[in-house]
């Protein structure tokens, strides 16, 4: 009767060993879905901050190389007359040691179109003398920025690695490197 015995506690040890192993697989199974929600709970927040900040910037221009007195001669030589509403703001901190005019002028317009506008005739102050070092963008947003420098990036690399007759063309709002001869 002790070796029946024994032979069931060794039997009850195997089992509870077995039963901890699964215990662990099914805690590594439910800690893995977890940690994914999280993070696509991050991600998506992550996603939402970037569609708020990009339509908040909609209505902005950015202008480099121009004193924000000029601002407004600049828009009325491209056509646009209402420059009441306007808001022009010098963009980072202000060095006395530094030329002020390197510092991005952000012009907020009336509307998403007037910039789209601006944007479009601004190729006509490269023709002009009084302009032809003034340049003129969308408001990014910082991943936007990030986006934009890796394909630029990109872009002089693959012409440094002889591939010839590229640039980058915005479809939608996304840059992408395409052949110029398109």
């Amino acid at each position: 009767m002790c070796a029946q015995l024994g032979n069931d506690i060794n039997g009850l040890k195997a089992a509870i060993v077995a039963l901890q192993d699964e215990i662990k697989i099914l805690k590594t199974q439910v800690s893995t879905p977890v940690q994914s929600t999280t993070f696509s709970l991050i991600e998506t927040e992550k996603i939402v901050n970037e569609v708020s900040e990009r339509e908040r910037r909609k209505n902005n221009a950015e202008q480099l190389n121009v004193d924000t007195v000029f601002v407004k001669d600049m828009l009325s030589s491209l056509g646009i007359n209402d420059t009441d509403n306007l808001k022009i703001s010098r963009l980072g901190k202000f060095d006395a040691t530094k030329d002020d005019r390197r510092r991005p002028i952000r012009v907020t317009l009336h509307s998403e179109n007037s910039v789209t506008l601006v944007l479009r005739a601004s190729k006509q102050l490269k023709t002009s003398n009084n302009w032809k070092n003034i340049y003129l963008s969308k408001d990014r947003t910082p991943m936007q920025l990030e986006i934009h420098r890796n394909i630029r990036n990109e872009l002089h690399q693959r012409l440094a690695n002889g591939e010839s007759n590229l640039r980058i063309n915005y479809k939608n709002g996304i840059p992408n490197i395409v052949s110029s001869l398109n």
